[in-house]
């Protein structure tokens, strides 16, 4: 299956594709009008001291980015979502994210919410909740103001002892007596020790405070009222991605609508599945009353014209191959046009000089006689209840030139048989002789055996295919059955196609100077004829 196949259901179904289309976007539009913007307010947290620090190093960098994303993993949590709740008053919280800025130690706390001021407040209580989880919380606030004031006295005691000795040693350097040396010295080791114990005693109460420390979080950037929609063209991405979805859900259908549909529709459809070529494609005509028009379709409508002359050539090439005496008009059910397709390829090949003989074989359903207003008091059925038949008085001249009709004649029982009898082939035989194309309307494949049997007497047959009615099993059994007899199938004809769905475009070729010539029924004869015989 090429790409044009693939193409093919979308473009057939374009009508589906656009109303699909317009549902999704106008439903979206009218589903917006309902709905209240969103507002987004954040709030941004720092972990660790890392940034303050003059020379910060790895270690301590990667240490508060992992910290970062366990605060940020802690915020989602339902102890403070409950402990938020509490504080607010609220039962349930709007929607939020903590996530962390890429490769930094900063946290951001994101609140959506349809009012603006809650989504602050939710915000901010958020981050607070979370500082409070951390070894920062203000709740040691009392005894981390203790430890200050110990650190502040012992820096204090560190510097007087210090000045101590230092006087201390100034002595030492001025005394003489050996009592007073031993003096000095002793005091100098008893400050020395003091001032060791004063140091360790600083040191430790250091390490509670925050000051380079690593495992802490405070806000750098409270949340505040947000003024404008979070995405102020939400709006219009909804009825795109709307437009989006219908588009491919037109899409599904119509691939899905391809599926379930059942019938042929078009060249590529018929070569595709029945494995034949197309020969001709016989467009619907204007105001085409149904399958029993006249061959009058052939002298009005220039399109029929032309589809007709098409399908004469594509025989004139085959007959360069083999002989083309006798053709077989066949369908796979009764609906498909076959008496008129017949009908007129007898006009066409007879305006080209040929000399044809139409037999209308279908004696389930004769339409032939209609087709040229003629009698079908005898016919075919009087031809084959005898052995040399008068073929002067059963065949009919019409207004075409060159073309006789026989009629299927009055109707019995014994139809059927007497064309499977053995006179059929010597009917058939006689008017060969008298003819250079012998043409069948035929009944149809599926309905009777009787299209079967005279497919083998023939030199060749045409299946008519109705363009999207034929069923694609119908069509695959009519030709089965046809090739099991081993008949010449030629190919196909395609009937009542749209002029959009031809390959070819049919311009009136008989209006010179743009005006428009003669409407009497002799001269459309006479145009038709011109056109079909050059």
């Amino acid at each position: 299956m090429d790409l044009l196949a693939y193409v093919e259901p979308l473009r057939r179904w374009w009508w589906l594709m656009i109303v699909s289309v317009v549902v999704t976007t106008v439903s979206s539009f009218f589903y917006l009008q309902e709905v209240p913007p969103t507002f987004q307010a954040g709030t941004t947290l720092m972990v660790g001291n890392a940034i303050e620090s003059l020379n910060p190093n790895s270690n301590e960098l990667a240490l508060t980015q992992q910290l970062a994303g366990t605060y940020a993993n802690i915020a989602k949590r339902k102890p403070v979502q409950d402990r938020t709740k509490e504080a607010l008053g609220m039962e349930w919280l709007p929607e939020y994210d903590a996530r962390v800025v890429w490769n930094t130690q900063l946290l951001e706390i994101i609140v959506i919410d349809t009012n603006p001021e809650r989504a602050q407040i939710v915000a901010n209580e958020l981050a607070r909740q979370l500082i409070l989880q951390s070894p920062s919380s203000s709740e040691n606030q009392e005894s981390r103001q203790f430890i200050q004031e110990q650190i502040d006295w012992l820096q204090n005691r560190i510097n007087e002892t210090q000045n101590e000795i230092d006087a201390a040693r100034v002595e030492l350097a001025e005394s003489f007596s050996a009592s007073r040396i031993a003096e000095r010295q002793a005091y100098i080791t008893s400050l020395e020790e003091k001032l060791s114990a004063l140091q360790a005693n600083y040191v430790a109460y250091q390490a509670n405070t925050q000051q380079g420390a690593i495992n802490t979080i405070r806000v750098i950037e409270p949340a505040e009222i947000p003024t404008r929609p979070a995405d102020p063209n939400m709006a219009i991405k909804i009825m795109l991605l709307a437009a989006v979805v219908g588009v491919a859900l037109a899409a599904g259908a119509a691939y899905v609508l391809d599926y379930l549909d059942n019938s042929l529709r078009g060249r590529r459809d018929i070569e595709t599945v029945l494995k034949l070529p197309v020969l001709g494609t016989v467009p619907r005509s204007p105001g085409e009353p149904g399958v029993a028009q006249r061959v009058s379709a052939l002298e009005d409508h220039p399109a029929v014209l032309e589809a007709y002359r098409e399908l004469r050539t594509n025989l004139q090439f085959l007959a360069m191959e083999r002989p083309l005496r006798s053709l077989l008009i066949t369908s796979p059910a009764p609906t498909e046009g076959k008496s008129r397709v017949a009908s007129n390829l007898a006009a066409a090949l007879a305006y080209a000089g040929y000399r044809v003989i139409l037999l209308d074989v279908d004696l389930l359903r004769p339409k032939q006689h209609e087709q040229f207003d003629l009698p079908n008091e005898t016919g075919i059925i009087d031809a084959l209840r005898t052995d040399e038949p008068e073929l002067d008085d059963l065949l009919y001249t019409t207004s075409i030139p060159q073309l006789l009709v026989m009629p299927a004649g009055r109707l019995n029982m014994y139809g059927a048989e007497l064309l499977n009898s053995a006179r059929m082939p010597r009917l058939l035989h006689a008017l060969e002789e008298r003819a250079d194309f012998v043409i069948l309307d035929s009944p149809p494949v599926n309905a009777a055996t009787d299209a079967v049997v005279l497919s083998t007497l023939v030199t060749g047959a045409l299946l008519v295919i109705d363009f999207k009615r034929t069923d694609r099993s119908s069509a695959q059994r009519a030709v089965k059955r046809l090739q099991q007899v081993h008949a010449n199938l030629l190919g196909t004809v395609i009937n009542r196609m749209p002029l959009k769905n031809i390959d070819y475009f049919v311009y009136d070729y008989h209006r010179p100077n743009g005006k428009g010539s003669p409407q009497s029924p002799n001269g459309r004869v006479k145009e038709a004829e011109g056109v079909l015989a050059s």
